[in-house]
């Protein structure tokens, strides 16, 4: 059925065909979902038991998470945990489901402790290797610094005895 009205759809056209302005294919899928059985028979069209059946799950599943989402809530406020641990004649289910949650939520928050620790180390290391590199750095820019100042001195040098040298020569030449 997907098959058959991606086809028909042409998903990968360009807008400027002619073929996109079909039915989207939310359209269809609503449209085969919507349909009602037909009166005196129980026969079902493939397409649309599978229709109904893949908006059944979606629905199901979304259900899920917001009574997920409620139950949130609901644990996330202190005076209403504070007021179940409280009363002792509590069903003994939801104490034990209520002391694994607490144990649950402390190694979690042990768990999330040392990922932090963890990570301080991790920074501390990069930033002492950064530190290392940057003084390397320094370090060697102040040596090549100090050669090219060797080297210029020598220069110098050997420019001064050349011109005595050349001055001597020339002197004696005459």
């Amino acid at each position: 059925m997907c098959e058959r009205v991606a086809f028909e759809y042409n998903r990968s056209a360009h807008a400027t065909w002619p073929e996109r302005d079909g039915i989207s294919l939310k359209r269809r899928f609503q449209g085969l979902n919507n349909k009602s059985k037909p009166t005196g028979t129980a026969y079902i069209p493939p397409n649309v038991e599978r229709a109904k059946r893949l908006s059944m799950e979606i629905e199901s599943k979304v259900r899920a998470i917001q009574l997920h989402d409620q139950d949130d809530d609901a644990t996330s406020e202190p005076k209403i945990a504070a007021a179940s641990e409280s009363t002792p004649s509590a069903d003994p289910f939801l104490m034990i489901f209520m002391k694994m949650e607490s144990e649950a939520r402390a190694r979690e928050f042990e768990w999330k402790k040392e990922q932090a620790e963890e990570r301080a180390v991790w920074k501390q290391e990069q930033a002492d290797q950064r530190r290392r590199e940057d003084e390397q750095r320094r370090q060697e820019s102040l040596d090549r610094e100090e050669r090219e100042r060797e080297a210029r001195k020598r220069e110098q040098q050997h420019e001064a005895l050349m011109m005595t040298f050349m001055a001597k020569f020339l002197g004696s030449s005459n």
